[in-house]
């Protein structure tokens, strides 16, 4: 029985920290209000067309051996969806508000 709820619990927070991301133990430094004007406008200046896309989400992540650490990750997905995804990632960093942009097609 022990082993039952065990298992449970494992899986429900493996389900809940893909599908929220990542824990926050501290408040950031880099607000999330703060950090939205920050990803528009270098999301608009790596894509000009960027009326074209709608913000899909944004969640907070840590990438694996990413020197810069936590930061908010924007993701716009153009519309309308026709044959092929088209995106653009932005991340804001926060603990200095740096960003990169990246865009991708499938």
């Amino acid at each position: 029985m022990l082993k039952r709820s065990l298992i449970a619990v494992l899986l429900l927070a493996n389900v809940a920290s893909a599908q929220f991301g990542m824990y926050l133990a501290d408040r950031p430094k880099l607000s999330l209000e703060d950090a939205l004007p920050i990803a528009i406008k270098a999301a608009r200046a790596k894509v000009p067309d960027l009326d074209k896309f709608v913000l899909q989400s944004v969640k907070p992540r840590e990438l694996k051996n990413d020197p810069k650490g936590p930061h908010w990750q924007f993701l716009w997905q153009e519309l309308p969806f026709k044959t092929r995804l088209r995106g653009v990632i932005v991340r804001v960093y926060m603990k200095d508000s740096s960003t990169t942009v990246e865009q991708f097609h499938e």
